[in-house]
């Protein structure tokens, strides 16, 4: 946990509404700045880029999500990825490059809505990343970015 997760995108974490407009990187990656609000979550989001930042209450980003080409009606995120990671990677691929994750998760079958995704979460001292796989464990669909209070560590 003492590792720092690297990554222009990860800069992003924290920043309230007002100055994440003004980066450089929002502005290559979003056409727009409007909030979305699903029950009561604030989101903004670029499909053709494909991410989107989980806001906080007071408008601070407190998650980043990136997709893969797989993942929904994403677009692929195109720019670095976190922890020198690749959307083509498999899990065992990502154990040797990073170790055994801190929490790992599903792949079991849910009734009427059938087999949800195998995870894996990775904590570091500025933030978490969690890794959502295909079924078969060949590549990563999501990669979620979340910014983590020491108290949340390994929760």
């Amino acid at each position: 946990m003492n590792k720092i997760l690297n990554g222009e995108i990860v800069q992003l974490l924290g920043m309230n509404h007002s100055e994440l407009v003004l980066t450089t990187i929002f502005q290559s990656l979003f056409s727009s700045d409007s909030i979305e609000e699903i029950e009561g979550v604030s989101y903004l989001e670029s499909p053709d880029s494909g991410i989107s930042l989980v806001l906080s209450s007071t408008l601070r980003v407190k998650s980043i999500q990136l997709y893969s080409e797989d993942f929904g009606e994403y677009n692929e995120y195109k720019a670095k990825l976190p922890a020198n990671l690749s959307f083509h990677m498999s899990q065992s691929t990502i154990y040797g490059l990073m170790g055994s994750p801190e929490q790992s998760g599903g792949g079991e079958k849910i009734p009427f809505l059938g087999q949800s995704l195998p995870w894996d979460k990775y904590y570091f001292s500025n933030a978490s990343l969690h890794i959502q796989y295909a079924s078969d464990l060949s590549k990563i669909l999501l990669l979620t970015v979340e910014y983590c209070t020491p108290a949340k560590m390994g929760k």
